[in-house]
């Protein structure tokens, strides 16, 4: 094999034609072609001589590794090769050592015919094998350099090495691995070794593989089949052991066809190891069990495991003991055998980088039938050494519902998930099965529990001969066919179509330090995606067939714990930061109580007048012109709402971060987060609203703002998730692996749209049961909305929870039986006085929502409560209402007023009283009231429960009232009795203008009760008056009330505001 030219030198006459050689000059021997030695034919087994037995310490001894062949490569004598030519196997085992117990260490292998020898620089067009000893473990790796010039090598995507265990010891890195000469692989990423190569030699003193190995490399011509040039040389101490405590320790060395065992245990009794079928299970394995009796004899015996019972004994005993002894507390037994006795009942030891599952055992006693104190398992490779310990008691299967041992299944069984720890707890073994008896079944860890990418996967499956398949990919984004991974860090098991089921057993590292492409194994747990198919991978590099809806889902499960969560995603954050405003609402709330009436003053104070009403608050567009009309308090409410709303954009785009659809995904949380804070308001006894001094009315507000906020989060969402997916996506029915349906949300969208344009202010003013039958579409709105989103179903339930709450309260506040209609009859003006036996107690300024059924048996509308609430021993509750117009719900009210047949039967449900004063009118001496028509009613309530408590109120105390009205029958009819009354009071002042008329001139009118009261005609100027009824008190000592007309209301806030009185006025239309 070498070129020509050198043959010729070394042998001139390497052509001539050989002499036949004599009958003496021939011979035949057989040879073991693993260990090296020759065997006279027919092969007798040698006797070794027994050695002395020799006690134990650690670290516990065991033997070394010889390879046939070794090269010095660098100056310094620091860097050597070992290696075993086995051209007949196609198998080369190569052990590569430096100085140093840290740092990375590769060599490369260049084809002589297509390089330049001599040049000790070229490191391209090279196949690498890479070593890296840093952090705890090590790894071995196939890399490749396709140019001409130098650079970092590239990993290559099929990976031919075998075996490869990186060892530190004795102040120096030990790296072995085996290859086959010629791999299969691409000429571009694999040279052929043949008997002569170029080697290409580099490493590092510490750091990894990033780091550039400087002058430390070099290369030499090696002729694999020349013979040793430095002597076989020890690279390594080759042992197994339990784990740290190093309970039981086996270390072993091959020679020839036989295998030398030493096995020692932290114990004075018995010690076993064997071999098994079934990794980590006794039954099935060939066991070999050793112990020292009191007479310091040593016995071995060579069993079998049927069952999980005592070893029973073979027939043909296959062992021979070298030594046994017991000291220091250990119980020490060298012995050896064949690697293949040909003993049926004796399992064959893997060699040529084969894997051979191991169990062992240990008891206090020399009983052989006693059950074992200490177990444990591992996997070894007993042709290099290479071995990976379980711990002493390998983690069972999680625990289910208390069911035993069972797997992680699907809801219909499509999927399920066996795990359990093995090799000292660094590795961990998986078995899946699918519900079909063909197709692949696969496995992966996501980032975000229900989205396939990024994700690490594992796929497996059965080809039509019964062959199994294993490949290791990953879906770095999109929702295609998961790509292959260039490292492939899972190991094939076993894999069968049993039963009409495919299982794949495979294992791999907790951490298998492929960064990018594989997801560790974590403490805190893992999201864990699921897919099958019945269709089979035309080959491991082949794209995976599409699975079904059916076919794919997810769990979140911690793999140490044992916990287990369904098909739902982990715990959005964004979903506690709206728990966290409601709370933060009720605790400020709260605070606010505490305090009392002082801060009271500071928060019901508004920062400006509202502007003038215009064609936007007609159409609904209102937030410019009530914005500047808020309380400070309001505006905190805000400015904290605005915070959290943002919080919760940020969290969620750190929960959804970095799925594809990711600006979608936080759209759509803060929709929901909007629905939860819109449907806050909306309880009549909301928890909150009372805390902050705003009522029903005022705050129903912010439900219209915020909810036309959600539907611009709901737009944004649809749109964003179209432009990734598609528009066709929003008509899919079929559920995500988070349950979750795009069609659910695109009818709960229009259910929105169809609310939000029935709750337009012309619809509410002049089609009151359009706009209250749309609102009703809300709860099927809600479970959709659930349905498409399931992670909103736990901010839905904060919301749902207070309604609730509010439904029971409501309870206790209706009357079910219909209240008794004690008078029923026009006053005037188009309007009505209804008096109701009732013993329910109200406040001055509340009101009650009235349904007749003889009107609607279902519509409710909400009128204030006129009479006073004094004294607390009455019966009966008076409403003033005034007729809206023709076919409307008050002027029917109207008509039974006229009907005198209908009115003996009447009934009226009430429920209520809601409704509450923002300022508290016994705290200001100067009581300015301002009403307009019909908007009398509130204050007229007000005006009689000042004149019950005329006497606790201080002396200097004075109430003026400016009402003026477009009927005279109001100054006449509506409150003949109360207006007599508090004319004859001299703390009330009453100043009424009748707008009918135009003039200033004053005329006297005849009350029913007997009384004068005087009257201006025109409108008033409500700036002068209220100059002149201020004009003796300070700023602080005046509280203005208005209800009326939304002119007539803001001309008076803007003359409060500019005078520094508190205001409130009074919401004439919900």
């Amino acid at each position: 094999s070498l070129p020509s030219r050198r043959l010729l030198e070394i042998y001139p006459n390497f052509d001539a034609v050989l002499q036949t050689h004599t009958m003496e000059d021939r011979g035949a021997v057989l040879l073991s072609l693993a260990g090296g030695g020759a065997l006279a034919a027919p092969p007798q087994p040698p006797t070794p001589p027994l050695r002395p037995p020799s006690p134990p310490s650690p670290p516990m001894p065991g033997h070394t590794r010889s390879y046939e062949n070794c090269a010095i490569v660098d100056a310094a004598r620091e860097w050597q090769l070992y290696w075993t030519y086995l051209p007949e196997d196609n198998l080369i085992r190569m052990a590569m050592e430096k100085a140093g117990e840290s740092g990375w260490i590769s060599i490369g292998f260049q084809d002589i015919n297509h390089v330049d020898i001599e040049n000790t620089n070229e490191m391209g067009q090279a196949d690498y094998i890479v070593a890296d000893g840093s952090g705890s473990s090590g790894w071995v790796r196939d890399y490749y350099i396709a140019r001409d010039e130098n650079g970092e090598p590239d990993i290559d995507p099929q990976q031919d090495i075998r075996g490869g265990v990186v060892t530190r010891i004795s102040g120096k890195t030990v790296a072995e691995f085996s290859r086959q000469l010629k791999t299969g692989d691409s000429y571009v990423r694999d040279k052929v070794i043949t008997r002569t190569n170029k080697v290409l030699w580099a490493n590092t003193d510490s750091g990894r593989y990033d780091k550039y190995h400087g002058k430390a490399c070099g290369s030499i011509v090696m002729e694999w089949d020349k013979p040793s040039q430095c002597g076989a040389a020890d690279t390594a101490l080759y042992e197994f052991c339990d784990s740290a405590t190093r309970n039981f320790c086996i270390s072993w060395a091959v020679s020839g066809l036989y295998i030398e065992f030493t096995m020692i245990g932290l114990t004075l009794g018995y010690v076993s190891f064997g071999i098994t079928d079934t990794p980590g299970k006794m039954y099935s394995a060939d066991s070999w069990l050793c112990w020292v009796d009191s007479a310091g004899v040593g016995h071995l015996e060579d069993g079998h495991m049927d069952s999980y019972l005592a070893p029973q004994l073979d027939s043909q005993q296959d062992l021979e003991l070298l030594s046994a002894s017991e000291t220091g507390g250990m119980t020490s037994c060298t012995f050896r055998r064949l690697l293949s006795t040909g003993d049926l009942q004796d399992r064959s030891i893997k060699q040529a980088g084969g894997m051979n599952d191991i169990i062992w055992a240990t008891h206090t006693t020399d009983d052989r039938l006693a059950k074992h104190a200490k177990k444990g398992s591992g996997t070894v490779d007993f042709a290099l050494g290479g071995s990976v310990p379980t711990p002493s008691v390998p983690a069972p299967i999680v625990e289910v519902k208390g069911l035993g041992k069972q797997p992680v299944c699907s809801s219909g069984g499509e999927f399920c998930l066996w795990w359990e720890f093995v090799n000292q707890s660094s590795a961990i073994q998986f078995t899946m099965e699918s519900d079909k008896p063909t197709g692949y079944v696969s496995l992966g860890f996501g980032d975000i529990l229900g989205v396939m990418a990024p994700a690490d996967m594992y796929a497996g499956w059965v080809d039509t001969s019964g062959q199994g398949f294993f490949t290791d990919r990953y879906l770095p984004s999109g929702y295609d066919s998961p790509e292959l991974d260039a490292q492939q860090d899972g190991v094939l098991v076993s894999a069968a179509s049993l039963n009409g089921k495919t299982r794949v057993v495979f294992r791999r590292s907790l951490d298998t330090g492929d960064v990018g492409m594989d997801r560790a194994i974590l403490l805190t747990g893992n999201n864990i995606i699921w897919a099958t198919h019945d269709l089979t991978p035309l080959s491991k590099d082949a794209k995976m067939a599409t699975h079904s809806s059916r076919d794919r889902g997810s769990f979140s499960i911690n793999f140490y714990t044992g916990a287990i969560a369904g098909t739902s995603s982990s715990f959005p954050k964004y979903i506690y930061v709206a728990w966290a405003y409601v709370g933060t609402l009720l605790l400020v709330g709260v605070c606010a109580r505490l305090v009392g009436a002082q801060l009271d003053i500071v928060i019901q104070r508004r920062l400006a007048p509202p502007l003038p009403p215009s064609l936007l608050h007609s159409l609904c567009l209102d937030f410019a012109t009530v914005t500047v009309d808020l309380t400070i308090g309001e505006w905190l409410c805000i400015g904290l709402y605005f915070v959290f709303l943002i919080a919760s954009a940020l969290v969620a785009q750190q929960d959804f971060t970095p799925v594809p659809q990711e600006d979608g995904e936080v759209f759509g949380a803060v929709a929901g987060f909007n629905l939860m804070v819109s449907l806050l308001p909306v309880t009549r006894h909301s928890l909150w609203a009372p805390l902050l001094g705003c009522s029903f009315e005022r705050a129903i507000k912010f439900h219209r703002w915020v909810a036309r906020g959600f539907m611009l989060n709901v737009l944004l969402h649809a749109l964003e998730m179209c432009d990734t997916f598609g528009f066709s996506a929003a008509t899919e029915l079929e559920p995500n692996a988070a349950g979750e349906g795009n069609l659910y949300g695109t009818i709960a969208a229009i259910l929105m749209a169809v609310i939000m344009l029935g709750a337009l202010e012309p619809v509410r003013r002049h089609a009151w049961e359009v706009f209250l039958v749309s609102h009703m579409a809300y709860l099927p709105t809600l479970v959709l909305i659930c349905l498409h989103a399931t992670d909103l179903q736990y901010v839905v339930l904060v919301s749902i929870a207070l309604y609730a709450a509010d439904m029971m309260l409501r309870t206790f506040t209706q009357t079910f039986r219909g209240c008794k209609v004690l008078k029923l009859e026009p006053v005037g003006g188009g309007t009505l006085r209804l008096k109701v036996s009732t013993s329910a107690a109200f406040s001055a300024g509340q009101y009650m929502f009235l349904r007749i059924p003889a009107i609607s048996s279902h519509e409710m509308h909400p009128f204030s409560i006129s009479s006073s609430p004094w004294p607390a021993t009455q019966h009966f509750i008076t409403f003033h209402i005034k007729s809206m117009g023709a076919g409307t719900w008050t002027e029917k009210l109207l008509q039974l007023s006229n009907d005198k047949s209908q009115k003996r039967s009447l009934k009226v449900f009430m429920d209520g009283p809601y409704g509450a004063w923002s300022i508290d009118p016994k705290r200001y001496p100067r009581l300015v009231l301002v009403a307009g028509g019909i908007g009398i009613t509130p204050l007229m309530s007000l005006l009689t429960d000042l004149l019950a408590q005329e006497r606790t109120l201080p002396q200097d105390t004075s109430v003026h009232l400016m009402w003026s009205s477009r009927d005279l029958e109001a100054f006449t009819q509506w409150f003949p009795e109360e207006i007599a009354k508090l004319q004859e009071s001299k703390m009330f002042h009453l100043h009424l203008f009748l707008t009918q008329k135009h003039g200033t001139f004053t005329e006297d009118i005849e009350m029913g009760s007997g009384f004068q009261v005087a009257w201006k005609t025109g409108r008033p100027n409500y700036s002068d008056l209220i100059v002149e009824s201020t004009a003796d008190v300070i700023a602080g000592d005046v509280g203005v009330f208005a209800c009326g007309p939304a002119p007539m209301v803001a001309s008076v806030q803007s003359e409060a505001h500019k005078r520094g009185f508190m205001f409130h006025k009074e919401t004439f239309f919900l």
